[in-house]
């Protein structure tokens, strides 16, 4: 097997750069076509969802999709931070709002589990 050299001052690309683990993005479903990673039913297009980054070996970088009422505290305390989050910018205040309110609310009273099919502006 040939060695691969790289010239001097040469990176190789970053875990975010390839999309890999410990990526998260926010955005609304632009289909109606995934399926939620934690539920297993549809995610239907212009609902809130996330995005959890993986890639396995070389392949294109690809997201699992849930619900945003589907995930986890475990999962939003891994993420620390709304500002950690992939396209927070992107999106309109009061869906801005909510995944900021759900940041906020880690650790309290049960949520109840219910897919909305509410659009994203």
């Amino acid at each position: 097997m040939a060695t691969i050299t790289l010239p001097p001052g040469a990176r190789t690309r970053t875990q975010e750069q390839r999309g890999g683990e410990g990526i998260f993005c926010v955005e609304c479903a632009r289909s109606g076509r995934n399926k939620c990673s934690e539920c297993g039913t549809t995610i239907a297009n212009r609902v809130l969802r996330l995005g959890v980054g993986y890639q396995h070996g070389e392949q294109v970088p690809s997201y699992r999709w849930q619900h945003w009422t589907c995930v986890k505290d475990r999962t939003i305390s891994q993420i620390g931070s709304p500002e950690k989050l992939r396209g927070l910018a992107a999106l309109e205040k009061k869906d801005q709002d909510a995944v900021r309110q759900r940041f906020a609310g880690v650790g309290k009273a049960p949520r109840k589990k219910v897919h909305t099919l509410r659009d994203c502006s």
